[in-house]
């Protein structure tokens, strides 16, 4: 641990102190001090952290109103891909003349993300389901491991290029055999749509899945049906168009039970990278991994932030007081879109075999060098966590797991530079003040 040295005048060392910790409350480690005493300002950099990327085991991705579907090919993870399950609903209000003729039917998806390539061209393909979507039994919800049983054969493909920030929805043509069935049942008045359970034994829902072979792009799409301020319907839902009497009209089947729609979220477990992530207790050290760390939504990877010396400290003597703690975070080089940068991260204090424990409440400052792309990094206060550590009667083990902001529900992914990176290292920053 290297130290870098001044003895200055006690005030000064107050005025500097202050404008580093602000209003952060300072805990002296041993005897009060006496500030006519020569004091003595020491700035530690050069912390040992262990850094290193972690998975866990599976991640909720049921509820989110977020249909994910696409594949791309990430350059240090390999192939990401996601398919998106949902059940579809019974139309609210059905009115129909005996003498509608049935034009159409369409599958409707309101855009709300995309990651990746959207000059690319994407297919989508549209599986029925085979079998009911339900939790498991104690289980109240699914994850991005979850599966269930669809049809082999799809009864739509659509081919399009992505225009997720044009405000206009992606249609895909369905056979014409179910929407003209569907207008059947609403010309009888069937008991089959007014019953919602009836018409989910007859149709248990849909499976979209990306083309993972030519994929560049992961694509998002509103699923809770909601109603924009123009009075347009926006969600997912399955739109039959018809006639009546010249009239052109239309009658939506609207994505329902929001909380079993889900996203089976898969990555190349052949990839070299990420094969060592076996299981959640599975660690990879940055230092396996060119001196890099990752995260990734959907998928679940987390960058794991281990602080082992926190103690040596202490051997500065019982007349130091640490006076702030800071951690420094810094993306690699051009391996991100300044434009989508998160604000800062969810921490969370961890166990030895990266359990979840205390979610920390950190405030993270973003610092952009947009202009150069050579010092981006946030900076995060962890001064309460050291001092609380330092109180402890026995050193605890300071483990940090980071994840990006929309874990469950994106696929974004970060790179971080370990603590041995040669450009982009990772930092823990103390100032002790000793008195003499």
């Amino acid at each position: 641990m290297s130290k870098k040295h001044l003895i200055i005048p006690f005030f000064f060392v107050g005025v500097i102190l202050l404008s580093l910790v602000a209003c952060n409350d300072s805990t002296q480690i041993g005897s009060s001090f006496n500030p006519d005493n020569s004091t003595e300002v020491i700035a530690l950099d050069t912390f040992t952290l262990f850094t290193s990327t972690v998975k866990v085991d599976s991640l909720i991705t049921s509820g989110s109103n977020r249909i994910l579907v696409g594949s791309y090919l990430d350059d240090r993870l390999g192939k990401i891909s996601s398919k998106s399950y949902f059940q579809i609903g019974i139309p609210a209000g059905v009115d129909v003349l005996e003498s509608a003729v049935f034009d159409s039917i369409s599958l409707v998806l309101s855009y709300n993300y995309y990651w990746g390539d959207t000059l690319a061209t994407q297919n989508i393909a549209v599986h029925t389901l085979s079998e009911e979507l339900a939790f498991e039994d104690d289980e109240t919800a699914l994850y991005n491991v979850s599966e269930f049983d669809y049809s082999a054969a799809p009864i739509a493909t659509r081919s399009f290029l992505p225009r997720p920030n044009r405000g206009k929805a992606l249609e895909i043509r369905l056979p014409n055999y179910l929407g003209a069935t569907w207008l059947e049942l609403a010309k009888d008045d069937s008991e089959l749509l007014s019953d919602q359970e009836q018409f989910l034994d007859e149709f248990p829902g849909l499976v979209l899945v990306a083309d993972t072979l030519n994929g560049a792009c992961m694509l998002g799409f509103q699923a809770n049906i909601s109603t924009d301020d123009l009075g347009k319907t926006q969600g997912t839902y399955l739109r039959v168009y018809y006639h009546e009497q010249g009239d052109e009209k239309y009658l939506d089947f609207p994505l329902v039970n929001t909380n079993l729609q889900f996203n089976q979220i898969d990555y190349d477990s052949d990839n070299p990278t990420l094969a060592a992530l076996s299981t959640q207790k599975s660690i990879l050290s940055s230092e396996d991994t060119f001196r890099e760390t990752y995260l990734q939504a959907g998928v679940g990877l987390m960058t794991r932030i281990e602080i082992p010396y926190v103690d040596k400290i202490l051997e500065l003597g019982n007349t130091s007081v640490t006076m702030y703690a800071e951690l420094i975070i810094r993306p690699v080089n051009r391996s991100f879109d300044y434009l989508r940068l998160p604000a800062g991260f969810n921490t969370f204090e961890s166990d030895a075999i990266n359990r979840f424990r205390t979610q920390l409440d950190l405030s993270y400052q973003l610092s952009l060098d947009s202009e150069f792309d050579r010092s981006t990094y946030y900076k995060v206060d962890i001064t309460d966590f050291i001092l609380e550590d330092l109180d402890q009667d026995a050193i605890k083990n300071n483990v940090f797991l980071l994840t990006l902001p929309q874990f469950s529900n994106s696929t974004e992914r970060l790179v971080l530079g370990g603590t041995r990176h040669p450009s982009n290292p990772m930092q823990l920053r103390v100032i002790v003040t000793r008195f003499y």
